[in-house]
């Protein structure tokens, strides 16, 4: 008998207990859904739960159903894949394939409306958490503590999808003024372990319009303008392509550093100190190269005027120098900090995010089975913030030493929806003993296996070998 949803929907938490693991919640601090153990480590240990004899009602190994349930998901999820990779190809950046399809407007928008839809999804299954675009005004507007002073121009972008999760302080050593730059200081810098962005540049007509609107300049003008602030960025004049990139332990005041736009400025720092030797040190050579010149023109000396010429010449390339090498300095910092922190690119940012979803939905599902399994429970004790969502926190906290925001609600729907739940007559709500769970999945299994329906975007679509 399955259970409607409903019932297991409620927002409603119960009070806590005495003895349950509170997590702090405080602006420094909050829980996320993401759950920091891997599969296989969270089999095991439900395993030796299940040996010490916990689990009332085991005619069978839950080992078992987990490998079923896996298999099962990771089924679901290949036809997510393959739904996510039809959404993207027009817009593929990288596609090695000859295009022989001709989309209209309507069917490019259609795509690019289920393409962020799918991928919205996904992100929340994976446990991310969106960035919205006033919190990445707050990031991008804060100081860098890696030393770089980075700008982004967000209008060039006709889609922005920026999603975070883990977050975590990283140790840094950098000096400071306070000990007049003697010797390095540690720092805590707040990170992000795992950042998506997904950006759709504007097509060129729609932003020389903009330019020509905000700068007040003629249709000439305003190409110019773009074509300078898209120097270095891929050509794609008609904004058709989509460019997904997933990044690891990325500081978050130092979020512009994703950004293909990026513009290196020099600290104000930098400024003042390039100001004061650089500026110095000209004006002091320009007044030692101006009495040589006056020497050399009151002796007649051509050689001796050339000379001091080119000391004055020289001693400016110099300065010049100075400030490009400062820059450029910087361009590497930047350019290592991507190079190490770089996961995957476009397509390969859609492959390791469903991974990453199917694996997160696998844990939260056999943690809620296993303790419903464990502790049949009335619908009010399902809730949000409920007894069960509290003895699943408590035993990650207790076991791994982590502290989450259990998705019960999530992990509950899709056993429900697979029928793995039933409820009594006294509405009491448990989950299906283990070998008639296998029975159920593999039911589910022959049933697909003869069915010759295959999920699609119900488009037309060009398929890439």
């Amino acid at each position: 008998m399955s259970i409607s949803t409903p019932e297991l929907t409620i927002a409603d938490g119960l009070p806590a207990s005495s003895n349950e693991v509170i997590a702090p919640q405080t602006a420094e601090f909050r829980r996320e859904k993401f759950i920091p153990v891997s599969r296989l480590a969270l089999m095991r240990r439900l395993a030796q739960e299940e040996k010490q004899g916990l689990v009332a009602n085991s005619t069978s190994s839950c080992k078992d159903l987990f490998r079923y349930l896996s298999v099962w998901r990771h089924q679901t999820y290949q036809q997510r894949a393959a739904r996510l990779k039809q959404y993207y190809l027009p817009f593929s950046p990288d596609r090695d394939t000859k295009r022989i399809t001709q989309y209209s407007t309507e069917q490019l928008a259609e795509f690019n409306t289920g393409l962020i839809a799918e991928i919205k999804t996904l992100m929340t299954q994976a446990n991310y958490e969106v960035i919205t675009p006033e919190r990445l005004e707050e990031l991008l507007t804060a100081n860098s503590a890696h030393g770089l002073e980075l700008k982004v121009d967000l209008s060039e972008f006709d889609e922005v999808l920026i999603y975070a999760r883990g977050r975590e302080n990283e140790t840094i050593k950098k000096r400071v003024i306070d000990n007049l730059y003697l010797s390095p200081r540690e720092f805590e810098v707040p990170i992000y372990k795992r950042l998506f962005l997904l950006l759709k540049l504007k097509s060129v007509e729609v932003r020389v319009r903009e330019i020509m609107v905000s700068e007040e300049v003629s249709e000439k003008k305003a190409r110019k303008i773009n074509a300078k602030q898209r120097h270095g960025l891929p050509d794609d004049p008609e904004g058709n392509h989509v460019y997904l990139k997933l990044f690891k332990n990325i500081p978050r005041e130092d979020m512009e550093m994703m950004f293909p736009n990026t513009q290196v400025k020099l600290r104000m720092f930098d400024k003042v100190k390039l100001g004061v030797t650089a500026g110095g040190g000209t004006i002091a050579g320009i007044a030692g190269a101006a009495s040589k010149i006056m020497a050399a023109v009151a002796t007649a000396s051509p050689l001796g005027l050339l000379a001091a010429i080119g000391g004055v010449v020289g001693l400016l390339f110099r300065q010049v120098m100075t400030v490009f090498n400062t820059r450029t300095k910087y361009m590497m910092m930047l350019a290592q900090r991507l190079f190490f922190h770089s996961l995957a690119n476009n397509r390969g940012v859609l492959t390791l995010l469903v991974d990453r979803a199917e694996e997160e939905d696998i844990k939260e599902e056999m943690l809620a089975y296993f303790f419903l399994l464990r502790h049949p429970m009335p619908p009010e004790d399902l809730r949000e913030d409920g007894k069960l969502d509290g003895l699943i926190e408590q035993f990650l906290t207790r076991e791994f030493g982590v502290i989450v925001d259990f998705d019960l609600e999530d992990a509950l729907k899709r056993l429900n929806a697979d029928q793995l739940l039933t409820v009594d007559a006294d509405n009491i709500i448990s989950a299906v003993p283990p070998a008639q769970a296998c029975a159920i999945l593999e039911e589910k299994w022959r049933s697909l296996l003869s069915s010759d329906e295959t999920e699609s975007t119900g488009m037309e679509y060009e398929e890439e070998t």
